[in-house]
């Protein structure tokens, strides 16, 4: 006797596609705005005053020729008539090391990948639209808080052991942006199939 398979092809939710991604739109749009970077900005100072590290936030930099290229960490290549944060930390030595906010250093360039990400990938997914929401944004706030977080070690270590310390710490840590949204990602996708297995047949 002859056993065939019948293999039935999911059908992509477009409709959740479509409401996850407006959703991250709004968030990519608020993310990009001068706002969050004032909000990022504001944050990492406040961790700092909780760990009683000495720093100025000192506004905003309308030139980039304002830094001296021996103290200004991370080195990035940016237009000089554009506006950006930053923050100033004098280490023990005497030394003044001002750090940019700007969304590669402060993280929202991630998060705002990770929002786009994860419209067309949980989006299209079988599952409820509520969960795929509710993991988007939860996702966002592991990424902004990661972010904040991330430079508040980096800015803290310049203060204890001096800017060359801190830019070794940067490159290191900036390898766990990956890890985070891969992580993120596929902790989503895994409740979502497990769901599907578990639903009545």
């Amino acid at each position: 006797m002859t056993t065939y398979t019948t293999t039935v092809k999911e059908k992509p939710q477009y409709l959740h596609a479509l409401g996850i991604g407006v959703v991250a739109v709004l968030v990519v749009i608020a993310l990009a705005s001068p706002r969050a970077l004032q909000l990022t900005a504001q944050s990492i100072s406040q961790f700092l005053t909780w760990g009683e590290i000495p720093h100025q936030d000192k506004g905003l930099i309308y030139k980039r020729d304002l830094f001296h290229p021996n103290q200004t960490y991370p080195a990035i290549s940016v237009h000089s008539n554009q506006t950006y944060l930053a923050i100033s930390v004098s280490p023990p030595d005497g030394s003044v090391t001002d750090f940019l906010i700007i969304p590669e250093t402060s993280g929202l360039l991630i998060v705002i990948l990770f929002s786009i990400i994860m419209v067309p990938t949980m989006g299209l997914l079988k599952g409820h639209l509520w969960f795929k929401t509710s993991w988007l944004l939860l996702g966002i706030a592991v990424g902004l808080l990661w972010g904040i977080t991330r430079m508040t070690l980096i800015i803290t270590t310049a203060y204890l052991f001096g800017s060359d310390m801190s830019s070794i710490l940067y490159y290191i840590l900036v390898f766990f942006d990956i890890p985070w949204v891969v992580v993120m990602w596929s902790t989503g996708v895994s409740f979502l199939k497990r769901e599907k297995l578990e639903e009545p047949l």
